[in-house]
């Protein structure tokens, strides 16, 4: 029976052999995207895009072809996301591609780079797997390899104090993004960073519901340390809104309907006027703060007319996935299609359209989430991953995180931790036929 498999997951007795297949293949996938940024190529293919593929499939043959669309909540919604909204921007970048188009410039390896990134979120079937019949094991299959780039962190900034490497580079080892000095001390800054958020959103939430523990306290505090090493403001954004998040959480469950409409007033007028504020400095209506008047913040003016006048060239369809601003107007020559003011690429890219369809599911996901935590019970599995959604849209408004692998994979983090819920329901599907998980006693 799987209860009695998913009792044995739990137990600390529980031995490596007796792991399924696919739950190690799943361990290693997410823990190569989490950790790894300079990945290699196989036949021009990611590794990363070769390991999430036999997840999949392996997933697939030993737990998916035996359970239903029904099985998994919001598995439609994730399904559409993965394969149909990458499908029909192709298409659309390829009909433009085939005739002349005076906005973007297109190449068909282009498309399917980014159309890859939407891969990724197909991982939320077996991540909703491991939380079935592991228990908490299926949340530390992502939350040790978060914990592990933290101390990945830690070490390349001790090592450029201890044996001064690396100095002033964008690659060092296996990682790639900004290793330098600034005011704030040495910067270690690697993408995958990004993934922190959906950590101390977890932890935060852990604690606001099941209380103090020395875990959860030492974990949070590496996170916080290993986030202010990375001296990324996005990453910072995210992080903020996730703690004011779950204050804010706190506050309404505790108070009267009065007092909750007031809160939630507060909180709307500062979002809006902080949305207002940064469309305001991006179109260069108000100057730049002082501590935004760096090169960084400066590219990023640079880049929001170029793709908001791209954006109205094609506002409804956009230009299609991997299409790239005329005359040739490219920011990281290793994914030209990348731009760092994420939501105007997605305009550009995708149209009106293409951007309420991207939004639509984490928006979705996130409402949930905050009706259940305020109104319902407080778990901390749909708290944990509506703050984590929240954190990483907010940080990739100025980043280009959410159409990465580690962005999707952060967003399928807390989608799975929202759609996931223990109830006897769930507890009772058994998975069938040959290689089903666990069915070795």
């Amino acid at each position: 029976m799987i209860e009695q498999a998913t009792n044995k997951a739990r137990s600390p007795s529980l031995r490596i052999g007796r792991i399924p297949l696919w739950m190690a293949a799943l361990a290693i996938a997410i823990a190569y995207i989490a950790i790894i940024t300079g990945d290699g190529y196989i036949l021009h293919i990611p590794i990363k895009l070769y390991l999430v593929a036999a997840t999949i499939g392996i997933w697939w043959l030993q737990i998916g072809r035996s359970r239903s669309l029904g099985d998994y909540e919001l598995a439609l919604p994730i399904l559409v996301f993965a394969v149909a909204i990458p499908v029909v921007w192709s298409a659309i970048a390829l009909l433009h591609e085939a005739g002349t188009d005076p906005v973007g410039i297109h190449r068909v390896t282009w498309t399917l780079q980014e159309d890859s990134r939407f891969v990724y979120m197909l991982l939320y079937f077996p991540l909703i797997d491991a939380r079935r019949l592991f228990g908490r094991w299926g949340i530390d299959i992502w939350l040790i390899p978060v914990l592990a780039l933290c101390g990945i962190t830690i070490a390349i900034f001790l090592s450029h104090y201890i044996a001064g490497e690396p100095n002033s580079s964008i690659e060092y080892l296996v990682f790639k993004g900004v290793f330098e000095g600034n005011p704030g001390g040495f910067r270690v800054f690697i993408g995958n960073q990004v993934l922190f958020i959906a950590g101390v959103a977890l932890l935060l939430a852990e604690l606001a519901v099941r209380g103090v523990t020395r875990f959860r306290v030492g974990a949070l505090s590496l996170l916080i340390f290993s986030t202010y090493l990375s001296h990324t403001r996005g990453i910072w954004l995210g992080l903020s809104v996730v703690c004011a998040g779950a204050l804010l959480v706190l506050l309404l469950r505790q108070a009267g309907e009065r007092d909750r409409r007031l809160l939630i007033g507060v909180a709307a007028a500062i979002a809006g006027l902080v949305s207002i504020a940064a469309v305001a400095m991006l179109a260069r209506v108000i100057p730049l703060p002082s501590f935004l008047g760096d090169a960084s913040a400066g590219s990023r003016v640079d880049q929001a007319p170029k793709l908001w006048d791209a954006f109205k060239g094609n506002p409804v369809f956009g230009d299609g996935f991997g299409a790239v601003i005329r005359p040739r107007y490219i920011r990281d020559t290793a994914a030209p299609w990348s731009y760092e003011l994420t939501y105007l690429q997605i305009l550009f890219q995708g149209g009106v359209l293409g951007l309420i369809a991207i939004l639509a599911l984490p928006l979705a996901a996130i409402w949930r989430g905050l009706r259940e935590s305020v109104a319902g019970e407080l778990r901390s599995g749909p708290l944990a991953g509506t703050l984590a959604i929240v954190g990483i849209l907010l940080a990739s408004a100025t980043n280009p995180y959410l159409l990465s692998s580690f962005g999707m994979l952060g967003i399928a983090i807390g989608l799975s931790l929202i759609g996931f819920t223990e109830s006897p329901s769930t507890a009772a599907i058994e998975p069938q036929g040959r290689g089903a998980a666990l069915s070795a006693n």
